[in-house]
């Protein structure tokens, strides 16, 4: 804004000594330079590209509207309640009976660096009834690694207040230390009886692997009290978490303030020290390039040195992928490099951006979803590499592809890095949509990325699958996508449960050992609601998966061969239950269905002839009254 201000006053000046000279021409030249690179840009810039409104109206501004209208009655609107932190019995678990919910999206996970079969799994729960509209955090968990998950009694609603009505938030990040102890961040918007508007990023703690939460006796990392006018609000957005080997937690995230033509941001740092309760004050990140930066992720190598990446938007469709770097354990950051440029659709983020768009993701949710990881295990012949991850539709220029994959890495700590490629395959004749990349590295330095993918949707892209892929090689080469779903999912019904919401923005891949855990959220049952799923996908293509939703507590729990001519299920039930097997081959074609029987509650075991089945890639559906889970399987 200063430059163009500069450049109008010097131009001005010309357009002045031209008028005495009465040079006409060289006036209306002059005239049109000024318009064209003063005004033009800064009426892009000034374009209300507001990130604050955003997130109110993703679940909330609807209810808000319905609360102004008076056609909402505050008193019954968010009843406080008592959360003794109690578990249920998994009989009794929401997990049971969450088809019965509208919709979960936008999931995050953790998993135990001392205990590999303790994992936790918080997506946003969302639910849009005028009667009973509900938006927190859910906090599944597991301590026999996936073979059984439970849900925690323990709540995201705000912190210290009562009576509140919820006007927007989720945004769930987790985080272990190196002792065991979880860490859950959360987003809260809320307004008061007395009209006020609050903005919280609040975190909680768990130390018995996610069953019960303990809320600090400081529990906003930032917190903000506002007037009713939306447009001027201040809040924290968009945080992502680490730790180091310290046991110090860091939480990077972008500050927000509204006003009538868009907003300012900034990127901060908040650092909780080892062994406290309050986070420290934030620092913020320096050298910012542009007055609009945003999605910022944070990641620590094995030197314990901070990187966060964030993304940094100029005029019109220019943006760039900044890293930043702490050598001095979070107490201030340093722009250390640039790591690629991008463009993107119009989107939330730069309304003059080309008119592609993605079916399911409304321009409100499309971003470029930028994520940095570390190999910081000291195991691992590349640690201390950084990998980059981001969607784009191009990056000096829309490449016309739609939307692609970008991977970028850097193997001096950031100083550089190399060219971005796009890791997604294109066996289309025309443009296709991958999208919302997560990456997750191994003790041994195996990179796994996972994302949505459009590419078996010859006609339409729409039809929409979940993939992974793997590098053994510290990011040189990446194997073919592999897919890690059984049924896609038409994005034309995602999201018409939860305000056009959708899958949210981002999901979450760990590994445990050799194996990669994906956790996603789609809505393959084609009723418009969105559901978390979860797989453990081996490295070896010729594994077994098990594939299965979080809401199937009677499913496959391992599958194995015996001498390559029988598959034995092993199968875990919750409740009594009928069910038959079903088995597809890779085009979809049922081979064969078993005959309905009926099961005990419990562990039991049984075996599926394949000896008659030719060589080739299968999926054997296990069929319950609860639902149903997959094991995918290759026959030699």
């Amino acid at each position: 804004m200063k430059d163009n201000i500069l450049i109008f006053c010097n131009l001005f000046i010309v357009f002045l000594f031209l008028l005495v000279l009465n040079q006409y021409k060289f006036m209306i030249r002059i005239l049109i330079i000024i318009i064209l690179y003063v005004f033009v840009p800064y009426l892009v810039e000034s374009q209300p590209i507001n990130m604050v409104e955003r997130e109110l109206r993703y679940h909330p501004d609807s209810l808000m509207n319905r609360y102004n209208r008076g056609e909402l009655d505050l008193s019954n609107q968010i009843k406080e309640r008592k959360l003794n932190n109690e578990i249920m019995d998994l009989d009794n678990s929401k997990l049971s009976d969450i088809r019965d919910y509208e919709v979960e999206s936008e999931v995050h996970a953790a998993i135990n660096p001392i205990d590999s079969n303790n994992i936790i799994i918080s997506p946003i729960f969302q639910n849009d009834d005028p009667k009973n509209p509900q938006l927190f955090c859910s906090i599944y968990y597991t301590t026999n690694a996936g073979l059984s998950w439970k849900m925690s009694n323990y709540r995201t609603n705000p912190i210290g207040y009562k009576n509140v009505m919820i006007l927007g938030g989720g945004d769930p990040v987790l985080t272990y230390n190196y002792k065991g102890r979880a860490y859950l961040t959360w987003l809260s918007l809320f307004q008061t009886t007395n009209g006020i508007v609050h903005t919280g990023l609040l975190w909680a703690y768990s130390d018995d692997g996610g069953r019960n939460w303990i809320e600090p006796e400081e529990p906003y990392i930032a917190h903000f009290e506002n007037t009713t006018n939306i447009n001027l609000l201040k809040m924290a957005d968009k945080q992502w978490v680490t730790v180091n080997k310290n046991n110090d937690i860091f939480v990077s995230y972008t500050y927000l303030e509204g006003n009538n033509g868009g907003q300012t941001t900034a990127i901060y740092v908040a650092k909780l020290p080892s062994g406290k309760n309050k986070f420290e004050s934030p620092v913020k990140v320096s050298n910012q390039l542009s007055t609009f930066t945003q999605f910022s992720t944070i990641t620590v190598d094995e030197r314990q040195d901070l990187h966060v990446m964030h993304l940094e938007l100029f005029r019109s469709n220019e943006m760039l992928l900044v890293h930043s770097k702490s050598t001095d354990n979070g107490k201030s950051f340093n722009l250390d490099s640039y790591v690629s440029n991008l463009t993107m659709p119009q989107s939330i983020l730069d309304q003059s951006g080309t008119k592609d768009t993605i079916v399911g993701i409304t321009t409100r949710r499309l971003y470029p979803a930028p994520l940095i990881v570390a190999d910081n295990r000291q195991t691992s012949k590349y640690k201390n590499n950084l990998y980059a991850v981001w969607n784009a539709n191009g990056i000096s220029r829309n490449v016309g592809k739609k939307m692609d994959i970008y991977f970028s890495r850097s193997t001096d700590g950031g100083k550089q890095w190399e060219k971005a490629k796009i890791l997604n395959r294109e066996n289309n004749s025309r443009a296709v949509s991958q999208y919302y990349p997560s990456l997750a590295v191994n003790k041994n330095g195996v990179i796994a990325i996972s994302y949505y993918d459009r590419n078996d949707d010859v006609n339409f892209d729409i039809h929409t699958d979940y993939v992974i892929q793997f590098s053994y090689d510290g990011g040189l080469s990446f194997t073919e996508p592999r897919k890690i779903n059984t049924i896609p999912t038409d994005f034309r019904d995602v999201g018409i449960n939860n305000g056009l919401f959708g899958i949210g923005e981002y999901n979450m891949l760990i590994f445990q050992d050799e194996q990669a855990i994906p956790v996603w959220a789609d809505g393959r049952e084609g009723d418009g609601k969105v559901r978390i799923y979860t797989t453990r996908t081996n490295q070896d293509t010729n594994g077994i998966e098990v594939l299965y939703s979080l809401e199937s507590t009677n499913r496959i729990t391992n599958a194995y061969f015996e001498n390559l001519s029988v598959l034995i299920i092993e199968k875990l039930f919750t409740k009594e239950s009928s069910y038959h097997y079903e088995l597809y081959d890779l085009e979809g074609n049922l081979k064969f269905e078993t005959d309905v029987a009926d099961a005990d509650k419990g562990m039991s075991t049984d075996r599926i002839d394949i000896d008659h089945l030719a060589t080739g890639v299968y999926f054997v559906r296990l069929k319950t009254n609860n639902g149903y889970s997959v094991a995918k399987f290759i026959k030699n």
